[in-house]
């Protein structure tokens, strides 16, 4: 065709390139944005101020990492103190916390995230959701070491093994507890040799363990407490509650009746304490009671 009768629609551009415009116009936005303004430095001095500053719970750390096309952080090696878990007897130090926020929930409206908690071989991991109403945490994949369950209680060297949770909790707006279900299990739980209570307690390898029950209005219902198998030197099996002091876990009262079986090593320590109790099928008729951070244990008659 001549010159002077091309069609129009030669000169009009197509869909993919308005896209390919719309997409560079907007890369180089972002990117003229972050050359101009610190925000980088805005938001990591933000972040820093926030976790020293918390009279509360201050969390010192070595530094942060930041990702913001998918935003992430990171805070390298945070240390807890006793300020922050009143358990802790001195300051714990962890390998890293990663912070994901992953998508946005329709209904009730809020964010879900994912929050990664590294301590050596220990990995927790945490998925939030934070809504207008109250929040949740669903705990699964995770696997924690009996060191850092033992240095969490302020006992360190108390227990080795791996312990696997599973779980989902419901906190209100005011940051309580509500409701929640939870599972703990290990198959290779062990209590080294030490003095307890001035007790010299042999290796106690329990292997088996078992935790489940639920939660609500400041109770836990356990459903299930099973430690060792016939072949170890302690066997227990227990069901009751604990109501929960959220101000202090280790306060938390204990009402729990079951029976303990104790073997040959260990009831050779403990024999004054048996004198005169019966058994029923090998096994001591027990109840829990005191708190988590002093149970007292009563031979049921």
């Amino acid at each position: 065709l001549p010159e002077n009768k091309t069609h129009d629609t030669i000169y009009e551009s197509g869909i993919f390139f308005k896209i390919k415009v719309i997409v560079i116009t907007i890369v180089l936005f972002v990117l003229t944005t972050f050359i101009l303004f610190p925000i980088r430095e805005n938001i990591e001095n933000a972040v820093k101020t926030a976790l020293l500053s918390n009279r509360k719970c201050p969390i010192p750390h070595t530094s942060l990492e930041f990702r913001f096309l998918l935003p992430e952080i990171t805070i390298n090696e945070p240390t807890i103190s006793s300020r922050c878990l009143p358990a802790l007897r001195s300051g714990l130090t962890l390998d890293k916390v990663t912070f994901k926020l992953t998508m946005p929930t329709m209904w009730p409206p809020g964010i879900k995230g994912h929050l990664i908690i590294k301590k050596d071989d220990s990995t927790i991991n945490l998925y939030p959701k934070f809504t207008v109403l109250d929040h949740e945490i669903r705990v699964t994949k995770t696997s924690i070491k009996g060191q850092l369950i033992s240095d969490l209680i302020g006992q360190k060297g108390l227990l080795t093994g791996d312990l696997k949770v599973e779980g989902h909790f419901v906190i209100s707006k005011n940051q309580k507890l509500k409701s929640g279900e939870f599972k703990l299990e290990s198959s290779n739980m062990n209590i080294p040799s030490q003095t307890i209570s001035a007790f010299n307690i042999p290796s106690l390898d329990i292997k088996k363990v078992l935790l489940a029950g639920t939660l609500d209005a400041g109770k836990i219902d356990i459903k299930a407490l099973k430690l060792g198998t016939k072949n170890s030197q302690l066997q227990a099996q227990y069901k009751g509650t604990i109501t929960l002091m959220q101000n202090n876990i280790r306060f938390s009262k204990l009402n729990l009746n079951g029976k303990v079986r104790i073997g040959e090593k260990l009831r050779d320590i403990v024999s004054f304490l048996l004198a005169g109790k019966k058994q029923v099928d090998g096994f001591y008729p027990m109840s829990l009671g005191g708190t988590l951070a002093a149970p007292s244990p009563q031979f049921l008659k």
